[in-house]
């Protein structure tokens, strides 16, 4: 019967080392080479079964990528580059080896995608329900990074995408947006930048919180997309609604001046507090009604 340890030794073969990462999983500790002109970038998200996830309608597979691209996506909100991660996960017991192998591959196929390498992590098992954590390691150049907090009065505001519905299916087979998010940095126009994983309404305030400004959103021009209507359908709510709250598109929502080509204008920063929405004759506040965990 296999065990944890055939299980690792799988998971050590796997694994590669790189120009950057001399020693990948398999000591207590990875060992990695850090340029001495690079910013090192760390973060840390996780999936939760029943609440980013349905075991029941979506694979181990699709589980992992889903982890991991919701890291690289935060890389893409900075604007930085994915060199390596960690992968921690709480596997329910009864599940098997090859339930674990499909989470792992699921990681390291969304990974391999940017040449970002997991080097180490830790498993287990327990009577509870699925959980999955990834650490991303991202390098930067001194001043390449995109931050919350650089929004101006008169910026304008932007998408990279299409927005709402994603829950028919996106939300699990998304792509992030990091080669883009490098190209908007590398312009030098562009001023912050959020990823959209809680949804418009809740993630712009944000940008707008960090940065002491305001915003007004119009309506027509937000890129709305096919699910959002066919979401619509189904619950009654407005195309508009979805767009605005659902979440988890992982689009880009960035400021700047002069970035048309790299996305969708849709409002402008203001040095007024407040974020509004225009639409047609009326101008309403704008309530972050987007995805919150509730304690």
């Amino acid at each position: 019967m296999p065990n944890e340890s055939d299980f690792l030794q799988w998971l050590r073969g796997q694994q590669r080392a790189s120009e950057l990462v001399e020693l990948p999983a398999g000591d207590d500790l990875a060992i990695l080479r850090w340029p001495a002109d690079q910013l090192l970038v760390v973060g840390v998200d996780q999936v939760l079964e029943g609440v980013h996830f349905d075991l029941t309608q979506h694979s181990p597979r699709q589980v992992g990528m889903k982890v991991m691209n919701r890291n690289l996506s935060d890389c893409a909100a900075m604007a930085c580059w994915p060199v390596a991660a960690l992968a921690s996960v709480a596997l329910p017991k009864n599940r098997g080896e090859e339930f674990a192998r499909e989470i792992y591959l699921g990681m390291k196929q969304a990974a391999e995608k940017f040449d970002c390498h997991i080097v180490g992590g830790d498993t287990s098992t327990w009577t509870g329900p699925l959980v999955a954590s990834v650490s991303i390691l991202g390098k930067a150049s001194v001043g390449q990074s995109l931050l919350r907090s650089g929004a101006r009065a008169g910026d304008s505001i932007y998408v990279s995408g299409a927005l709402g519905g994603s829950l028919l299916g996106r939300h699990m087979s998304f792509v992030p947006r990091v080669e883009l998010a490098i190209q908007i940095a590398g312009t030098g126009r562009a001023t912050a930048m959020i990823d959209l994983s809680d949804g418009l309404s809740r993630d712009l305030p944000r940008i707008c919180q960090e940065s002491h400004v305001g915003a007004i959103v119009d309506a027509v021009t937000i890129p709305i997309h096919a699910d959002a209507a066919s979401l619509s359908q189904r619950d009654g709510l407005s195309p508009l609604d979805h767009a605005l709250h659902d979440g988890e598109d992982y689009e880009l929502l960035f400021t700047g001046r002069d970035l048309d080509s790299f996305g969708t204008r849709i409002g402008q920063i203001t040095d007024t507090p407040g974020i509004f929405i225009q639409a047609e004759n009326s101008r309403t506040s704008l309530e972050p009604r987007g995805w919150e965990h509730q304690w």
